[in-house]
């Protein structure tokens, strides 16, 4: 039985860090990548020491104004192709897509 582990993807660029690191006062998302033979690590920033949680750069707050329907549609065709493009890199983004979708699928049969 595997054991699935949550990916952390960062707000700044989109791709999976492996942790949040410190620098004096400043907060960075830590990612590896492989060039060649080479382990290199590239930071990505968060933002200062009043940094509460990474999830609040990219927070998407809809008011009664964002409701237009179009708008939630281009909004919803990003959002899912972005996340098409990650699953095709991560398995875990993947089965939550699929899962996702299905529900959804689920609900609209239904009504």
């Amino acid at each position: 039985m595997s054991k699935e582990t949550k990916v952390k993807i960062c707000p700044r660029c989109g791709l999976p860090y492996s942790y949040i690191e410190k620098r004096g006062k400043y907060y960075y998302a830590v990612h590896y990548e492989q060039r060649g033979e080479k382990r290199v690590k590239r930071r990505c920033y968060l933002g200062a020491e009043n940094y509460v949680h990474v999830s609040h750069i990219n927070e998407i707050r809809l008011t009664s104004k964002h409701l237009d329907p179009d708008f939630l549609f281009r909004l919803l065709n990003t959002t899912l192709d972005q996340l098409y493009d990650l699953s095709q890199r991560d398995e875990y983004i993947k089965n939550k897509l699929i899962e996702k979708l299905k529900s959804i699928l689920k609900l609209l049969k239904s009504e």
